[in-house]
């Protein structure tokens, strides 16, 4: 088997490999028209490969063209010519197809160009079973219409290379446009030989180093991000290979077939027990080949997890996040958002919002290809695009949240790398595990918070409790003694601030005491807008009166949620007269509250444009006593939180100063009406 034969083989497999792996991506038009053009190359080298093998075999050096049909070995070699060519007539079109998907354009000219071309290649197709074939007219039009659109695809390319601001697509742009021209230019030569320019025929060759250079670019680049598909398959390909060599061996050794069958269940017993490391090791190999270079995955996760267990800290803990993320990939710009302090670092709402149900990494260019993809809904196309814009602005390449059970304690926000490399799925994974495991660090903290908050909630609720019933009994005497008074002497101005005093005290108590009494909600199905519709209607007057704008949204399909009406009437009404009260010059309060179908819960919030909360007091506001008012006394935020708590929901607060403050209330969903 010759050299020409060997390289056209591989050719053939490798464009074989990238079919198979790009498959379980079809849904994806740029993966589809890259399956399309693959697959054509990949017939082309396969049976030019045995073309090729017949030819050398039967001493045929010459054109075909050159030869008799009764010469032995020319009918065949003809007949397997025509089957190549059935591959070959469509990469031109196929090639055109993935480079207007690739760098997005489809517009109509470019639409139109692309029908035309694959209506040719199809008559052409049907052109083999003709007479017309294999005249050198017939491979002369080929030429013709190949090599235009073939270098017309390249010529895009190299617009969009040098057009394009990102880093990292002009990195993968680089490797198609190396590939391209090595293809091209070897394929070139072939079609000079159609027109007697004496070329040496080296088409076969520049496409198996074609295939190389995509293959490279896959698993060092993430090339359409199928990297990790193939790091899989080369894993378990090493592996059976090497478990087939063991067993091809023992056979070639020429023993007893009752040795030879020791020897196999002896193997095998061995296989068994050393399965998972030996699977680990080839694991490691597989990593080293396809990823020189780079990282050790299982020895970061190891040191990371060690060097957390011995850290009590966990803004320690979070600052060796970045300290590995940064050292270990390459980051230029890496810092960690809690979900609270979005705003405070300048990223989006939109962006944490997102992260409420999604628990893997959001890669801004794996997001550009989606949304490219023809099969969204305009409303999710709508969300994934103000989302990548977020990103774009604000430099952030990769943001992975730090998921724990049910909810994103943070983000980790990544930007390019130094190199201007691209993010493998290695990188991914580790990242994911990092944060999972500065996620469970963080939700520990809360959890240590909540139940230090909860005893001293206690402690206060029983001391309030005694003291409340200590002075509510005395002001009832005060009060009733001066009504006495006003019906004997009549009306007087020292009487009724006696009464008003008395019954603003009375109202501090009450206050006291529902904060003390345990929140046992009676829940039941419950209309959540119309609960703040009729709440709305009681603080109408005092906020017309402010001149603040009530504005709600609320989506069409809102469902049902258990909750006790009365004490969701309690929380909605803290809520609007702090908002009131945050905007004593007049503003806006937003109301918006819509689904989550994968957390089944419902998300309500409250935004106000008035004076903001303190970064200092943010962290407060849901103390007991704590305030900033004048005549507050610092529990309704805290009865708030317990009431929505004891419902098994959450409340959450982002806040600007000078911009306003937004509170989030999730409460489950009721299936029941």
């Amino acid at each position: 088997m010759g050299f020409e034969t060997i390289v056209t083989a591989i050719a053939a497999l490798i464009n074989l490999v990238l079919v198979l792996i790009a498959l379980n991506r079809w849904q994806n038009p740029i993966y589809r028209a890259f399956i399309l053009m693959s697959t054509s190359l990949f017939v082309w080298n396969f049976f030019a490969t045995f073309r090729i093998y017949l030819q050398k075999a039967y001493g045929l050096v010459e054109d075909l063209r050159n030869y008799d049909l009764l010469t032995p070995g020319v009918a065949e070699s003809w007949y397997l010519n025509r089957l190549e060519n059935m591959g070959a007539v469509f990469i031109a079109s196929t090639a055109l197809h993935f480079t207007l998907n690739m760098i997005d354009r489809k517009d109509k000219v470019h639409t139109t160009l692309l029908k035309i071309a694959y209506l040719i290649s199809f008559l052409l197709l049907l052109s083999l079973a003709t007479d017309f074939y294999p005249s050198l007219l017939w491979s002369q039009i080929v030429t013709v219409f190949m090599y235009p659109l073939l270098f017309y695809s390249l010529y895009l390319f190299l617009w969009k290379y040098r057009s394009s601001p990102s880093p990292l697509e002009r990195n993968r742009l680089r490797y198609i446009l190396s590939g391209g021209v090595v293809a091209i230019g070897g394929g070139l030569s072939e079609g000079l030989s159609n027109f007697d320019i004496p070329t040496p025929d080296i088409a076969n060759i520049a496409n198996a180093f074609y295939a190389l250079i995509i293959l490279f670019a896959i698993t060092r680049h993430r090339l359409l991000d199928i990297q990790i598909v193939f790091h899989r398959a080369l894993n378990y390909f090493i592996l059976v290979s090497l478990l087939a060599g063991i067993f091809i061996f023992i056979s070639s050794l020429g023993i007893s077939l009752k040795l030879l069958s020791i020897l196999v269940l002896f193997t095998a017993g061995l296989i068994i027990l050393f399965y998972q490391p030996l699977k680990e090791k080839v694991r490691f190999v597989s990593s080293q080949l396809v990823l020189r270079g780079k990282y050790d995955y299982q020895k970061t996760l190891r040191n990371f997890a060690k060097a957390m267990d011995e850290l009590d800290d966990v803004e320690r803990m979070l600052q060796l996040l970045l300290a590995t993320v940064k050292q270990k990939m390459g980051i230029e710009r890496a810092f960690l958002v809690r979900t609270n302090q979005s705003r405070e670092y300048g990223v989006s709402p939109h962006l944490t919002r997102w992260f409420e149900n999604q628990g893997n990494p959001l890669v801004r260019e794996e997001l550009e290809s989606e949304i490219r993809m023809g099969n969204l809904t305009p409303e999710r196309r709508k969300n994934l695009t103000y989302i990548h814009d977020s990103m774009k602005k604000e430099g952030v390449e990769v943001a992975v949240p730090l998921y724990t059970k049910d909810r994103s304690m943070g983000i980790l926000i990544l930007g390019v790398k130094t190199s201007r490399d691209i993010f493998t799925g290695d990188d991914l994974a580790l990242l994911s595990l990092l944060a999972n495991q500065a996620g469970s660090a963080l939700r520990s903290q809360e959890m240590q918070e909540e139940i230090r908050r909860a005893d001293r909630l206690r402690s206060l609720g029983e001391m309030a409790t005694g003291i409340a019933h200590e002075i509510r009994n005395p002001l009832g005497s005060i009060k009733g003694s001066a009504q006495i008074l006003q019906s004997e002497v009549g009306k007087s101005e020292f009487l009724n601030i006696i009464v008003e005093e008395v019954d603003r005290l009375d109202s501090v108590v009450s206050e006291f005491l529902d904060f003390a009494r345990p929140m046992n909600p009676k829940p039941k199905p419950e209309d959540i807008e119309n609960i703040i519709h009729t709440t709305l209607q009681l603080i109408e007057k005092e906020g017309s009166l402010k001149s603040v704008k009530v504005e709600k949204s609320f989506s069409s399909d809102l469902p049902y949620v258990l909750v006790d009406k009365g004490q969701m009437k309690q929380v909605f009404l803290n809520l609007f007269q702090n908002a009131i009260q945050a905007m004593p010059g007049g503003g806006e309060l937003e109301i918006t509250g819509r689904c989550n179908p994968q957390t089944m819960n419902l998300v309500l919030q409250f935004t106000d444009t008035g004076s903001g909360i303190p970064e200092s007091d943010l962290r407060k506001i849901f103390e007991p006593f704590f305030t900033t008012k004048e005549k507050g006394i610092g529990l309704g935020l805290s009865i708030v939180q317990r009431i929505i708590e004891a419902h098994k929901g959450t409340i959450q607060v982002e806040s600007q100063v000078g911009k306003g403050t937004t509170f989030t209330i999730t409460l489950p969903i009721s299936n029941e009406k």
